[in-house]
């Protein structure tokens, strides 16, 4: 975990605690991730330094009331702009299936109308079976 921007982070998640928590809520969990990365308890772990200290960053965030306010609008304009590209993503493919769709039916409808075509053409043309009742017959009427 490389993250040393905590503005690109969810810090929610960081501290599996909800959004709305209080800061009683957040300093508990505080205290709970710090048992799991202070590094201290973790010194074969080469990142558990970094990860303490954004687990500080985090609590500083959270626990100042005007600070958290503003990371939380960031936070949800994330989110928002997650959802409208999702939305995007999900729009684009949905039009290149339409489009593929399209295309197939085209080609099938293609490849019936030749096949259509060809029966038609069979049926103009008579084989040799049909060419020698036609010659037969006209001899029989002529003669």
């Amino acid at each position: 975990m490389a993250i040393t921007n905590i503005l690109q982070m969810d810090l929610y998640d960081f501290l599996d605690i909800p959004a709305n928590s209080n800061k009683q809520d957040i300093e508990t969990a505080y205290r709970k991730k710090a048992l799991i990365y202070h590094p201290d308890k973790n010194r074969n772990k080469p990142n558990a330094a970094k990860l303490f200290q954004l687990l500080k960053k985090a609590k500083e965030v959270l626990t100042n009331a005007p600070v958290r306010a503003f990371y939380d609008k960031i936070l949800t304009a994330r989110k928002i702009k997650a959802e409208i590209e999702e939305k995007s993503v999900l729009h684009d493919q949905r039009v290149k299936m339409k489009l593929e769709a399209e295309a197939e039916a085209e080609a099938e409808a293609k490849i019936e109308k030749q096949s259509l075509d060809s029966k038609k053409e069979a049926k103009k043309t008579p084989n040799k079976k049909e060419k020698l009742k036609i010659l037969w017959k006209r001899n029989c009427v002529v003669n």
